[in-house]
């Protein structure tokens, strides 16, 4: 019986209707599964959980990620459009997309009210027939419009860009819009041309006045003259305590000089020499500060024109 219950033992799981499987050493028996492991690997799918087998995963083509749809991507054109995507089309700003559609300019289909809905077809077609471009404007890019005409109250304002990138408000004495926009155009090409070289950007790149200028004069080439104190007085009692000394050189015109010399009639008598000596001086001033001046779109000498003795004398 010992044998016999030996050989059952040993060779019972050959058997068909052998049960007694409790002897059994455990890699012996067919219902011992191997050990799961605590977690599945990167890449194996749930499916193999049940079997205990591994499934490969998906490639990039099958992931539902890669078809998602990108931000930027417009409806079809069997929907109806939203503002936003009206504004992806048109490459507009989202105020732009809504003052056009209030005003009319574009093609609008309202539905529940004021919620604003786009006709693909009729918005494709607005764009063909108006030739309205659809811009295209880098993030982070500095080319903006050049400038802009308003009104505030009764007056009349430009508004633009220097050859330095500033904006520059300025109000003007033009009566109609047509006018501003005229010289608000002639603006633009003179900052244009300052902006490329062919015009200085400024007349005045120091940002002297007439008192600097003077002062600049009596240090340079009055100090070594032997009549330097007496130009020091005159310069400092009539000229550098009058409204002119605080003006620009720009913004002198020649009525402001004459203004001038008419004001030093009251502390000067008025006599040929005087005159004379105040127009040489200030000729000479000039003169002077064109030498020195390191801009050279102003070292450009006056032309002298002939008198007519001058002429009559090379007619002979």
């Amino acid at each position: 019986m010992a044998e016999t219950r030996v050989e059952q033992v040993a060779f019972g799981w050959a058997g068909e209707g052998t049960t007694d499987t409790a002897e059994l050493p455990p890699e012996a028996s067919p219902s011992t599964s191997p050990p799961l492991r605590g977690g599945y690997a990167r890449g194996e799918r749930v499916e193999g959980r049940a079997s205990n087998r591994k499934v490969p995963a998906r490639s990039s083509a099958e992931s539902p990620r890669a078809e998602a749809p990108r931000v930027d991507a417009l409806p079809p054109d069997n929907e109806l459009w939203d503002v936003h995507a009206g504004v992806r089309f048109l490459k507009r700003s989202v105020s732009w997309v809504y003052h056009r559609a209030e005003d009319g300019t574009l093609p609008v289909k309202r539905i529940g009210g004021w919620r604003l809905r786009f006709i693909p077809a009729e918005l494709r077609a607005w764009v063909e027939a108006s030739g309205e471009p659809r811009r295209k404007v880098a993030r982070g890019s500095k080319e903006y419009p050049m400038g802009s005409v308003y009104k505030r109250g009764r007056t009349g304002w430009l508004k633009y860009k220097d050859a330095t990138g500033t904006l520059k408000p300025e109000a003007t004495k033009a009566a109609t819009k047509t006018e501003a926009k005229a010289l608000l155009h002639e603006i633009e090409r003179r900052v244009e041309r300052q902006r490329l070289g062919p015009e200085p950007i400024s007349l005045n790149p120091e940002g002297w006045t007439v008192g600097d200028l003077l002062q600049w004069w009596l240090d340079t080439y009055s100090h070594h003259s032997p009549s330097h104190e007496k130009n020091l007085g005159t310069v400092r009692r009539l000229i550098l305590g009058a409204p002119l000394a605080e003006k620009p050189l720009q913004h002198v015109q020649p009525g402001d000089v004459e203004q001038l010399l008419q004001a030093m009639e009251g502390e000067v008598s008025a006599r040929p020499s005087t005159t004379s000596a105040s127009s040489w001086s200030a000729r000479s001033t000039t003169r002077a500060r064109r030498r020195c001046d390191r801009t050279t779109a102003s070292i450009v000498r006056m032309r002298r024109c002939w008198r007519a003795v001058q002429a009559r004398r090379l007619s002979r």
